[in-house]
């Protein structure tokens, strides 16, 4: 059976994270590859080029900006979506640079699926940080 669904890298250093977003993107979308740290993440969309890149902001090696700094200058047309801890606006204003999306840990189960789709139509999506207005 030929699967059509949007294949997704995830590139987080925190196995139950990774269980997480697996379980939310399962139905919708084709898990591509899973690595714990930048330098694979970016070697991988490179190669392969998946539809999104799920990507943690704080990973060993490399961290997410720079991977997608990476993707946006090698031109590819994956889209990033970053899950983080981090709750500061410069991070914010710097991940709309280089991603499509910038959605916090804590609300994971309520806005991956937002920011994925959101991505995918061109818009950023943002968690609500309402103390970083």
């Amino acid at each position: 059976m030929d699967d059509n669904r949007p294949t997704v890298l995830i590139a987080d250093d925190n196995d139950k994270m990774v269980e997480v977003i697996c379980r939310l993107l399962a139905t919708d979308y084709q898990l591509a590859k899973v690595v714990s740290d930048g330098a694979a993440a970016l070697n991988y969309v490179l190669g392969s080029e998946p539809d999104f890149a799920i990507l943690d902001i704080s990973m060993p090696e490399m961290d997410g900006i720079c991977v997608a700094r990476g993707i946006q200058q090698a031109r590819r047309r994956t889209c990033v979506v970053f899950v983080t801890t981090i709750e500061d606006k410069d991070c914010v204003r710097e991940a709309r640079l280089v991603g499509h999306g910038y959605v916090l840990k804590r609300r994971l189960s309520l806005d991956l699926l937002d920011a994925v789709r959101g991505a995918r139509d061109g818009d950023f999506f943002r968690s609500d940080q309402s103390d970083l207005r």
